[in-house]
């Protein structure tokens, strides 16, 4: 971690039960056999057990993320209030009061500890409420009560500590407030997880070793059981049970008996096989596992080159390509000190295993960039780098690569001869400038990174725009083959062509079913389509819709994408269309610029909280376009007197939402520094996302033949990227975890149906009348 950033927790952890491989039952999945291990040189093998250790380690972050975040997470019973620290009473590390997020990162690692240590679900819910009710019974931090002030485990500097002795501003006699009260229980917690963490460790290094570990190596051979042990008890569905202790004493002697440390190290491995070989064999069962490809490998046998055609057309993307162009361009500014605003070497870091990272800047691993789909990056990198003149081609392992955050397939490829590579893939030159730029971000303890001619570009040549096309009438021809007479919400479809089909883009899709409880239905889900999308069906006033919901993020549409499919939508043969396109996906917000921004005439941002929410009115554009901004045509025009009932009713309930004048988009937010920034606010940008100018491209592209088409987008606010130059919890790379739409938000839902209902109201000839807000 560059000294600038600050201490961030071990590569933080989603449940195992959410993604599924749909390719295990197919797939030769192992650890490495020993005969295979021997083959590979030394230091091959201990790139690949580091890297599995880092995996296991994020999906242990995620895994404490989900306890910790959200309304009902450990976080909010410790800190109801989201209060930062108080001044004079601090966490453990820098002398400075931490705000919310930092706090919340403290105790995911902390949550993270003690799973390792084989805390189970229960046990760490139960030091959560004691230490909250413990802080509302007594007050005080380890013995110290306020009135009599801080005892010596109190604030750091003594100093300090008598010239404030309560906190912020309790003096003791009055008693703390409720967010005092919350500091106390934060801190309460850290400390217990500290002293639990503690005592289960200690016995376990009395335990004897082989002549030649050395203390580092004791502990690296306790973590991989740890960790081992933890996978092993999600794989069994144990979230709340755990094999005794007194087994993972007895498992870490057996392991330390070893004559060496390698041997150790070879039967921890042995260990790991059997457990990825139960991980089989429960998906063959179809238990869901999630995130396990991550953790595991994937033999390749040699074979004969000839895959698709796809795969045979790839090209790396020459020198001269535009990519390549806006990748220079990030490396000269950071070159020259622009510093990153979206976190810097911590994004890196939290997407993608630091060890690999470190691996790719020294040149021993490669780094590919693909656009497009997992299997053809793969097959790119074996075509390219593992075939024979007789088109032979070398086999191969694939271990997945897993983070705290990010998307898209990220994959570890060593071919038979040794030669490694970290493959980045995923949909568009959007998804492809944003892996590569986080990459590029990446900067070693001694400042190194890797330079642009270092990280290959390479795409798939596919046309997008006519798979996603295809795969559209496919879906919704067997959509309303299937659909003919069935009664569907009340609502029987004896002409299902009739009913108009309409475009909503957003994050989580599965919301909807929340927002609209016996409301909503879903239609087809397909699994092969070149982007996820769903179909589904809901009533408002009795009136039944259908909707296409493409995913916005994760592995879903992204940047230049999202432009795709609606250019797909709009140009597929699916029948009668609904012409507004409602979208909603995360922006960074530029707060307290209104005031600046109304002396130029233009509406920014007041106060503006992360999850709250923006929608721009009048104009988008694509940084870097010489043609400028594009005005918007949305479902409701700036200064209508619709959008002041959908803001009146918004401040009724206490919301805010945010209509503002300019938005402007970027290619991906791994190119943005702080001078990038300065330059958007500069010209009167409210907020900045990678989406919106592509969609907003596509939808005048389609006006040009059905005229009533709008578009009109709602962004979550995901942070202000200024934020981060005086403290660096406040960049995208530490907020991004926590706030990307992970939660269901009633508000924003809210907002959404009331433009749905508008929707079948608007015809694209006239503009309806004000709205009732739901």
């Amino acid at each position: 971690m560059p000294p600038a950033l600050p201490p961030a927790p071990r590569d933080l952890p989603v449940t195992l039960g959410q993604v599924r491989s749909k390719s295990l039952p197919q797939l030769r999945l192992m650890g490495m056999a020993k005969e295979e291990r021997e083959r590979l040189p030394r230091g091959a093998r201990e790139l690949l057990r580091r890297a599995r250790d880092e995996n296991v380690d994020a999906l242990m972050a995620r895994y404490a993320l989900n306890l910790v975040n959200g309304p009902k997470g450990h976080f909010a019973a410790l800190n109801p209030g989201d209060a930062a620290n108080p001044q004079g009473f601090e966490l453990p590390g820098r002398g400075r009061p931490r705000g919310p997020v930092e706090q919340r990162y403290q105790v995911m690692e902390a949550v993270g500890d003690l799973a390792r240590a084989g805390v189970r679900t229960d046990e760490i819910a139960k030091m959560v409420r004691d230490a909250a009710a413990r802080s509302r019974a007594q007050p005080g931090v380890d013995g110290w009560d306020g009135s009599a002030g801080p005892g010596p485990q109190g604030p750091a500097s003594e100093a300090r500590s008598r010239a404030q002795p309560g906190v912020a501003g309790w003096a003791g006699s009055a008693g703390p407030g409720p967010q005092e009260l919350a500091q106390v229980a934060v801190t309460r917690f850290l400390a217990a997880a500290r002293r639990e963490v503690a005592r289960r460790e200690g016995a376990l290094d009395a335990l004897p070793c082989p002549v030649d570990t050395t203390p580092e190596g004791r502990l690296q051979v306790r973590l991989r059981l740890a960790r081992i042990r933890w996978v092993e008890a999600e794989l069994d569905g144990r979230s709340k049970g755990e094999a005794p202790r007194r087994h993972f004493v007895d498992e870490l002697r057996e392991i330390l008996a070893a004559p060496d440390h390698h041997t150790a190290l070879d039967r921890l491995d042995a260990r790991f096989e059997a457990v990825m070989d139960r991980a089989v064999k429960s998906a063959v069962r179809g238990a869901g596992l999630a995130n396990i490809e991550s953790v595991r490998f994937e033999r390749l046998e040699a074979d004969k080159a000839g895959i698709g055609a796809a795969a045979l057309d790839a090209q790396r993307l020459p020198a001269d390509h535009p990519s390549r162009a806006r990748l220079a361009e990030l490396h000269a500014r950071l070159a020259r000190g622009e510093k990153s605003a979206i976190g810097g070497a911590d994004y890196a870091k939290k997407r993608l295993p630091q060890e690999v990272l470190e691996d790719v800047v020294k040149g021993t691993t490669r780094c590919v960039v693909f656009d497009g789909s997992r299997a053809e990056a793969l097959e790119y990198v074996r075509n390219r780098y593992g075939s024979a003149p007789d088109g032979q081609r070398q086999a191969c392992r694939v271990m997945g690569l897993q983070g705290l955050d990010g998307s898209g397939p990220r994959m570890l490829v060593t071919l038979q001869d040794g030669q490694r590579f970290m493959v980045l893939s995923g949909l568009g030159a959007s998804r492809q400038l944003h892996n590569a730029g986080a990459v590029l971000l990446y900067e070693t303890a001694d400042g190194a990174r890797v330079a642009p001619a270092g990280i290959e570009l390479a795409r798939e040549h596919r046309d997008t725009v006519l798979a996603m096309r295809q795969d559209l009438e496919r879906v919704l021809r067997g959509e309303l083959k299937r659909t003919r007479g069935l009664k569907i919400l009340g609502v029987r479809l004896a002409r299902p062509e009739a009913l108009a089909t309409q475009l909503l883009i957003v994050q989580n899709p599965q919301h909807l079913e929340q927002a609209l409880p016996g409301r909503f239905a879903w239609g087809a889900r397909p699994d092969d389509t070149i982007v996820p999308f769903a179909v589904a069906y809901m009533t408002q006033d009795g009136q039944l819709s259908r909707l296409v919901l493409p995913k916005v993020g994760g592995d879903g549409l992204y940047g230049d994408t999202a432009g795709d499919f609606v250019r797909a939508f709009f140009s597929a043969d699916i029948g009668a269309r609904n012409p507004n396109v409602l979208f909603n996906g995360t922006a960074g917000g530029f707060a307290n610029t209104d005031a600046s921004f109304r002396a130029l005439g233009l509406a920014g941002l007041g106060e503006v909280k992360p999850g709250g929410l923006i929608v721009p009115t009048v104009s988008i554009e694509e940084y870097g376009d010489p043609r400028g901004p594009m005005s918007m045509v949305t479902l409701l025009e700036p200064g209508e007197k619709g959008w002041a009932a959908v803001q009146d009713a918004f401040r009724a309930r206490g919301k805010v939402l945010a209509v503002t004048d300019r938005h402007v988009a970027v290619a991906a937010p791994a190119l943005e520094t702080y001078a990038l920034i300065d330059e958007l606010v500069a010209a009167g940008n409210a907020s900045v996302d990678v989406e919106g100018g592509a969609i907003l491209r596509a939808v005048l592209e389609a006006r040009e033949r059905e005229p009533g088409i709008t578009f009109t987008p709602i962004y979550t606010h995901s942070d202000d990227p200024r934020q981060s130059r005086h403290d660096p919890f406040d960049s995208l790379a530490m907020m991004g975890p926590l706030f990307e739409g992970a939660t269901f938000d009633p508000d924003l839902y809210d907002l959404v149906l009331t433009l749905l209902g508008l929707s079948r109201e608007h015809d694209g000839t006239h503009r309806p009348e004000p709205p009732r807000f739901e």
